[in-house]
């Protein structure tokens, strides 16, 4: 759903573009309405069955139609707000309806839809097959009369289905009728057959059928879902208790394998040591039976030992004594290299210092030399400067002498305001913008005369032209106080035939010239008031409907046509979009005005007209027919005359 909203959108900014930008504004500033307003009838549309999405956007006029960029709204003061902001302010190309009364008759259809698919092989009615808020539905069924048009996908019986005389449109299979009744031939009926376009807007609708089936499938899917997860669950459930039966056995077979591993030692051990018992019990039995001279000599060589044990005993405490001397000599010799190291860094540090002091002290030598050079270099500055001063005061008029006198007597007094640096750096800054003005442009003096010279010529040229402009302002009052009040009179007749018109339909209207500033943008100016609860309002494009409009433009130029004399008049299609009211209305005005004396002569065309309208016996009407049943040849006019006397039950 959403991405058939969007693609709808998109066509929307595409065809209509203005009524896109106003789709936009609502949506951002809705809450400030106080009744509902509806978006464009495209975006609030919705088809039950897109295999009619061509059928139905014909019956709506079309893909670039008015009726699918129309926003409805319940509330007066609302459409007055939107329309003033979106029509006069942003001048764009809207279209809004504001229906006085909507009632639930409009909904009614001629027949059951079980009579019309029994007796005229039509499926469905056109109301039928549309989705809306029944607010906005009521009010397409009543510009469009969709409850009273059938449709069908496969061919009918056109012929019977018009004779019938219960249905003035409907559609079947790739066809638009149009029925109406035959004015000369009684009980008959003419119908007009036009090919069926393919949708281009409402051919994206959603099938509610298709969607009903795709959300059951997927509700049934989520179910199947979810015993999923509970088995899911289960089976994790179970596998968890397997996983710890599973740690434990492992556990109890780690047990049993250190165990193993235990008594395997054990058995290694328990051997080593038998065999180590019999090793034992062999050399017991072989020393039993060693002679005994071996055992004198085992005697004397422990004797041996014993003596050399005890010449290492008395080694090992000469050992000690000496290794003490040697650690003490060894510390006395670290407490040596320390102190010589302490007393290098000093040594270093000290001959460091004085190095550092000996190039400060030369370096403030210096300093002081340089100091005593530039206090003398002052010293002669100051002296030449000061005679420089009492040469220049003297060279001095009397009135600035006495100022430069009060100057230096400041100065001494207080001292000088810039410093010596200060004044020279102001002097260099100065000379070096007269030296760069003199080097960038030699001719900068020559150039500034000439630029002054050209702004004294510039300024006499603007008040010469100022002059000209008084005298050019005076003639255009002189003219205007001619032609205006001319022009004035001749709108204000215009408005009075327009207001009389308008007052005998019910409405109101008025002429007038929209005055601006600037006289290329001076027009006529149009105001019309269709309903009591309106003020007049300028004619445009976006704020009136098209009936509105159409009525509107037929009387203004009824209204002129007394001040401009030419042998005829063409009117092509002007009663398009007006309702039955207004239609017979204005065919009525065009009829009288048209056969009065010494008018010129009218020649009104129109695709439709409604019956009983008022004819007099000054006017002649033509027919052209049209469609698949008109012969390819007609016969001579006597021919039918001859027929229709013959046949007088038929006429």
């Amino acid at each position: 759903m959403k991405n058939t909203f969007n693609i709808r959108l998109q066509h929307l900014q595409q065809y209509h573009p203005d009524t896109f930008k106003a789709y936009n504004w609502l949506k951002e500033h809705r809450q400030e309405f106080k009744g509902r307003v509806y978006n464009p009838i495209l975006l609030e549309l919705n088809l039950k069955d897109s295999r009619y999405a061509s059928h139905i956007e014909r019956i709506l006029g079309g893909f670039r139609s008015n009726m699918l960029r129309t926003i409805v709204f319940e509330n007066e003061e609302d459409y007055i707000k939107f329309t003033r902001f979106a029509a006069d302010e942003q001048k764009w190309r809207i279209t809004a309806a504001l229906p006085e009364e909507l009632s639930d008759d409009l909904l009614n259809k001629p027949t059951t839809t079980e009579e019309l698919r029994e007796k005229f092989k039509f499926e469905h009615y056109m109301v039928d097959l549309v989705q809306a808020p029944k607010y906005l539905l009521k009010y397409i069924c009543l510009e469009t009369k969709m409850n009273m048009i059938p449709v069908s996908l496969k061919p009918t019986d056109e012929r019977h289905i018009a004779n019938s005389g219960i249905f003035q449109k409907f559609t079947a299979a790739q066809s638009y009728y149009n029925v109406r009744p035959n004015k000369y031939r009684h009980g008959t009926y003419q119908t007009e057959v036009n090919h069926l376009p393919p949708a281009r807007v409402l051919n994206d609708s959603v099938d509610n059928e298709e969607r009903r089936n795709l959300i059951e499938s997927i509700r049934t899917h989520q179910a199947n879902m979810q015993q999923c997860e509970q088995d899911l669950k289960e089976l994790s459930k179970k596998k968890d208790a397997i996983d710890q039966t599973i740690r434990e056995l492992e556990f109890k077979k780690s047990d049993l394998q250190s165990q193993k591993r235990d008594i395997h030692i054990a058995v290694q051990q328990y051997e080593a040591r038998k065999r180590r018992l019999r090793q034992l019990v062999e050399e017991r039995d072989q020393l039993k039976n060693e002679p005994e001279e071996d055992r004198v000599k085992m005697d004397r060589y422990k004797e041996v030992i014993q003596e050399l044990i005890e010449e290492e005993a008395e080694h090992l405490s000469n050992y000690t004594d000496i290794a003490e001397k040697m650690v003490e000599a060894y510390r006395a010799c670290s407490r040596r290299k320390l102190e010589s190291i302490e007393a290098t860094a000093k040594y270093d540090a000290l001959k460091s210092y004085i190095r550092n002091q000996a190039s400060a002290l030369e370096e403030a030598q210096k300093t002081l030399s340089s100091y005593k050079r530039e206090h003398d270099v002052l010293a002669n500055r100051v002296k030449t400067l000061m005679e420089a001063v009492r040469a220049a005061g003297k060279e001095l008029s009397d009135g600035l002498r006495e100022e430069f006198t009060a100057i230096v007597k400041h100065w001494k007094e207080n001292g000088p305001t810039y410093t010596v640096e200060e004044l020279g750096l102001k002097i260099r800054e100065k000379e070096g913008e007269a030296s760069a003005i003199r080097y960038a442009n030699p001719d900068a003096m020559r150039h500034f005369e000439e630029r002054m010279n050209k702004i004294n010529q510039l300024q006499r040229t603007i008040d010469v032209r100022k002059r000209d402009l008084e005298e050019i302002d005076a003639k255009i009052t002189e003219l205007r106080e001619q032609w205006e009040p001319r022009i004035d009179g001749l709108v204000k007749r215009i408005s009075d035939k327009f207001s009389e018109a308008f007052q005998r339909i019910g409405c109101a209207g008025e002429v007038g010239i929209d005055k601006q500033e600037d006289f290329d943008k001076w027009g006529v100016q149009i105001r019309v008031k269709f309903r009591n609860t309106e003020k007049l309002q300028v004619l445009t494009g976006q704020r009136q409907s098209g009936g509105e409009r159409s009525v509107s433009t037929i009387l203004y130029l009824m209204s002129l046509q007394s001040l401009a004399k030419t042998p005829f008049r063409v009117v092509d299609e002007i009663n398009q979009g007006m309702d039955p009211r207004n239609e017979r209305l204005i065919h009525q005005q065009i009829v009288e005005g048209a056969s009065r004396s010494g008018t010129s002569q009218y020649f009104l065309i129109t695709p439709k007209l409604l019956p009983d309208l008022y004819y007099n016996e000054q006017m002649r009407v033509l027919c052209i027919y049209n469609g698949e049943w008109v012969p390819s040849k007609i016969s001579p006019l006597e021919k039918y005359l001859a027929h229709a006397r013959a046949h007088p039950e038929v006429v």
